[in-house]
């Protein structure tokens, strides 16, 4: 008989078994937006969400019976582990494309038109009422919520075509000067309650603050800055942006002068306890705010060079629903004895409606009238 030959059995070779899911992205995109002369009101809702899942698994076993021993388990012999490789720093996010000076004209012939363009050139940049730059780190600071106090009670709505124009200029400029942010628009709901800007401002600050921006501009609807140059951005001391504006030919109307647009810190605003909740009807609340601010906290009135930060006013006639505040000097003379109390610590309100529009958040607030401080508290009687 033929000797047989020894057979051996060739053990398996481990192989490693994995498998993958093809990456699934589900992308969303749903764009509105209306434009309406009378009350435009503009929406959108832009999108992104994107799935992968990966699973891998290996098994490794070796059989070998023809040795006369029994067949045995052989444990995993973990990989040694690649560290990820880092990303690379990114730089901060720095302006692109600025032009300097611009021609601003408030043709309200040609707002429907103009506001579609914008529309159409700008909607890709932002989601939920938010801008944010790409591949670039955004500086503390720069993270920036524009508060604009509304009401629109005019017969023609006058105030809602000056947002929208508002919004025609402001929103490339800050896109060229590359800035993360948000305009927030607060509304006072339209009741027999005179206007509070102030408190309207005290809002915006308290729910942007919650959103996670740190830098916070209180702005009249009716500004617009006339060079891209003139960078918005915050500092640990506050600034008066609006110093130079045409309708006072581009000179300071007194020295101490705090409306129109300033730019706050967080810590500064809370710092000195907000707005005054208190001024109800026009005038004052401004100049307590100065007073809360240089007198009381101690901060320098710092402003933008003349040379960069002019302003063009959208003009208007003054409003019968604004009637001025007959109290206002009184408040004012007595501000650092309702600041104590009197701000962001008492500050009351409803939140009726919020929602997210393609370039701004819309808040719609109750401000609350019945339940004002008694003027003899606020006075120190």
């Amino acid at each position: 008989m033929a000797r047989e030959k020894n057979e051996m059995t060739q053990a398996l070779l481990p192989k490693e078994k994995t498998s993958h899911e093809e990456e699934d992205p589900y992308i969303s995109c749903s764009f509105r937006n209306t434009v309406l002369f009378a009350i435009v009101m503009l929406g959108g809702l832009l999108y992104l969400q994107a799935m992968s899942t990966s699973e891998c698994s290996l098994s490794i076993s070796l059989v070998a019976p023809a040795f006369g021993y029994e067949s045995q388990e052989v444990a995993e012999t973990p990989e040694p582990e690649i560290p990820e490789p880092e990303e690379p720093a990114q730089d901060f996010c720095a302006p692109k494309g600025l032009v300097g000076p611009l021609a601003i004209d408030f043709d309200m012939d040609k707002l429907e038109e103009r506001f579609q363009e914008l529309s159409e050139s700008n909607k890709d940049f932002f989601e939920n009422g938010e801008h944010t730059p790409e591949n670039c780190q955004v500086q503390k600071l720069k993270n920036i919520a524009i508060i604009i106090p509304f009401r629109d009670m005019t017969k023609d709505l006058f105030r809602t075509k000056q947002f929208l124009y508002f919004l025609y200029y402001m929103i490339p400029i800050l896109h060229r000067q590359n800035n993360h942010f948000s305009v927030y628009l607060v509304n006072q709901v339209h009741d027999d309650s005179p206007f509070n800007r102030a408190k309207l401002l005290n809002i915006g600050f308290e729910i942007a603050k919650k959103d996670g921006f740190d830098c916070f501009f209180f702005h009249d609807v009716d500004l617009v800055p006339e060079n891209d140059q003139n960078i918005y951005e915050c500092f640990d001391n506050p600034r008066h942006y609006s110093g130079f504006i045409d309708k006072f030919n581009y000179n300071l109307p007194y020295n101490s002068i705090f409306g129109g647009i300033t730019a706050y810190s967080a810590e500064a605003f809370d710092k000195i306890n907000g707005y005054s909740n208190e001024y109800w009807g026009w005038g004052g609340e401004d100049d307590d705010l100065e007073r809360r601010t240089i007198a009381g906290a101690k901060y320098k009135l710092l402003r933008p060079e003349a040379g960069k930060s002019h302003y063009k006013m959208i003009k208007h006639g003054h409003e019968t629903s604004n009637k001025p505040n007959p109290n206002r000097q009184k408040l004012l003379k007595a501000w650092n004895n309702h600041a104590k109390f009197d701000g962001l610590n008492s500050l009351n309100y409803e939140l009726i409606e919020r929602s997210n529009d393609l370039f701004f958040k819309n808040i719609t607030v109750d401000l609350k009238y019945s339940e004002r401080i008694p003027l003899e508290k606020l006075l120190g009687g």
